[in-house]
């Protein structure tokens, strides 16, 4: 009886929470699925120079990038601008390997060793599905889905069961 009753008060706060987490997750399995997740936009500066300038010089230093790092398998390359000047980041379609950053004012180019893999981000990785590809995301999507829908009508449940009590002269938050 005792074990109950610790479990119900327990599980009232926790159910809150796991509700929230739900939800923020279904979020995030939808940006995730839709390409929208990542960095955040970076805002523009008024001393950023013509975009065409920018991508004229990228083109212009991506064969040292590659002579720098003949494997790379170009994926994505970002331009950036920071106080030394603009920056092009070539990126390989492998997460796991290194990327070449070029300094485009300098003409210097230098391999960027990729991060070293850690603990959070494989379990991040494997919490969003994204280890298992698009199935994966399309599969915690889902699965969040059916949590937050058993979390509504669980508590919908014990509001018309707690009606229920009230109307046959029971009290008591919790019965067993």
């Amino acid at each position: 009886m005792l074990n109950r009753s610790v479990h119900r008060w327990i599980s009232l706060p926790v159910v809150i929470f796991m509700f929230f987490v739900t939800v923020t997750g279904i979020v995030l399995s939808v940006q995730e699925i839709q390409g929208e997740g990542g960095r955040p936009e970076q805002r523009s500066s008024a001393l950023r120079p013509d975009d065409r300038v920018l991508l004229g010089a990228a083109l212009e230093a991506f064969p040292a990038a590659q002579a720098a790092l003949p494997e790379l398998k170009l994926q994505r390359v970002e331009l950036s601008v920071t106080a030394a000047g603009p920056v092009a980041k070539y990126f390989s379609s492998n997460r796991r390997a290194a990327s070449v950053e070029a300094d485009l004012v300098r003409n210097v180019v230098k391999v960027v060793p990729p991060p070293q893999p850690s603990m959070h981000g494989l379990f991040v990785t494997l919490h969003s599905g994204k280890w298992f590809g698009m199935a994966g995301l399309v599969v915690v999507l889902l699965c969040g889905v059916a949590l937050a829908a058993l979390s509504v009508t669980g508590l919908l449940v014990y509001i018309d069961m707690y009606r229920r009590r009230n109307h046959a002269g029971k009290s008591g938050l919790f019965w067993s």
